[in-house]
């Protein structure tokens, strides 16, 4: 349009057109993205290493002024001042969001347009001022589109790193988690393993004594009855009246024994099936009523039983398998008395915890070989009286049932003392093997 009016020559349209469009490139590079970053909001959290690098830099600044004022070197450094200002730039584009490196282009282009169009100085002084203000111009350009990029490279950068760590924490959580369900079914496989192996345990346990209880069960049977019907042969043939007593007092003792057995089996059967009955227990009247059972046995009436019972609290537990486990253990000490001064003593001791009871007699032992198998099914340590081999195995069963404890102290021809310990299920509860309760409701037991 210039030309078309006459105000520009031909040979000087590309000139102008140049000198005219440069500027314009230069101002849009500068001005636009130092606009629009500043009208988002500054955002950048200023670190301890931005301050020591704004020391460095500050200390070349310095370090320039002081060389540009050197007289021999004043022309050097000066006409080398755009290559040393572009690490400057670089360095905000990298360590500093678009705003900031904006802020410098911006500073640096004022500062050199000053030196090169007021004070008439610096590198881009040529032989014209449209040469001067054209390079001046071409060097803005080119570090504001220089440092566009890199900040647009840095900012990419930034927001892939951001990605990525969003991604590892995402990733972290859910191998968290995945961890987490891994333990679980480690823990329930374990656990599954673990009743899996008791099971088993059990089951051979239970085979075991099942084949011991066959076989036992039908000798100890048989046993009685098979003396009992030779003794009524005898007796068939017997005149004597007297021997014939001697029969009929054997064939007891025989029917007394298989009636003990059954007893035992018995008692048992009950223990295993049964669940535990929870009552009020008054020790003295269940221990009197024991001994009162147990007087018309053998040798009951040459024994000295005492009885010492001290109660703190109220004790709260099963009454028929205490009654059981308590037959066992002072009917075994009845059985195997000494014969000479024959003891007994019972101590009972009941806390808001458990019951401690200790029977101690004075009677034939046990030698300590026997000791870690009494407690068997169907184990006689001796054989001078005839029993079933149940009872402490009966105990044994009756208190475990009961979550307590039992263990003897015995020496061959020193007596033995068996030591429980009952938990007092007053304010607790007890639980059986497949985790359902096996207590029945709190009744109060008439008797105590």
């Amino acid at each position: 349009s210039l030309f078309i009016n006459g105000f520009i020559r031909q040979d000087e349209i590309v000139q102008k057109w140049f000198f005219w469009w440069v500027p314009n490139f230069a101002s849009v590079l500068m001005f636009t993205p130092f606009i629009l970053s500043w009208t988002r909001g500054f955002n950048f959290k200023l670190t301890r290493n931005h301050i020591t690098e704004i020391l460095i830099a500050v200390f070349f600044l310095m370090a320039f002024i002081f060389l540009l004022n050197l007289e021999k070197l004043h022309l050097t450094v000066l006409k080398s001042s755009p290559f040393l200002v572009i690490p400057f730039l670089l360095w905000l584009a990298f360590r500093f969001n678009l705003q900031i490196s904006m802020s410098g282009i911006l500073a640096t282009a004022l500062l050199a347009i000053y030196f090169t169009t007021i004070a008439r100085t610096g590198p881009f002084i040529l032989d014209t001022n449209e040469n001067s203000i054209i390079i001046l111009q071409i060097f803005i350009g080119m570090v504001s589109s220089t440092t566009i990029a890199l900040s647009s490279t840095v900012y990419e950068r930034g927001v892939a790193q951001n990605t990525i760590k969003k991604f590892n924490d995402t990733l972290e959580v859910k191998i968290m988690e995945r961890t987490k369900e891994l333990n679980d079914e480690i823990n329930i496989r374990k656990k599954a393993e673990h009743d899996l192996k008791i099971t088993n345990v059990r089951l051979r346990k239970a085979n075991i004594e099942l084949d011991n209880f066959v076989y036992r069960v039908s000798h100890d049977l048989r046993a009685p009855v098979a003396s009992v019907l030779g003794l009524v042969n005898l007796a068939k043939n017997e005149k004597e009246a007297s021997t014939v007593m001697k029969y009929f007092a054997m064939v007891g003792k025989s029917a007394e024994q298989q009636d003990r057995f059954i007893r035992d089996i018995l008692d048992i059967s009950r223990n295993t099936k049964l669940g535990i009955e929870r009552k009020k227990i008054s020790f003295r009247n269940l221990l009197d009523e024991t001994l009162e059972q147990l007087k018309y046995t053998d040798n009951s009436k040459k024994i000295d039983t005492k009885l010492n019972v001290n109660a703190s609290a109220a004790f709260y537990s099963d009454p028929h398998r205490l009654k059981v486990i308590l037959n066992n253990i002072i009917s075994n000490s009845i059985r195997y008395s000494n014969g000479q001064h024959p003891t007994v003593n019972i101590d009972v001791n009941v806390t808001q915890e458990q019951a401690s009871i200790s029977i101690k007699d004075n009677g034939i032992g046990i030698d300590k070989i026997h000791h870690k198998k009494v407690f068997n099914m169907f184990y006689r340590a001796t054989d001078d009286n005839a029993g079933s081999g149940l009872g402490l195995y009966i105990v044994k069963e009756s208190i475990d049932k009961l979550n307590g404890t039992v263990d003897l102290e015995s020496d061959l021809g020193m007596g033995t003392t068996v030591h429980l310990k009952v938990p007092n299920l007053i304010n607790g509860n007890t639980f059986n093997e497949n985790g359902g309760s096996d207590i029945t409701p709190l009744q109060e037991n008439p008797d105590a």
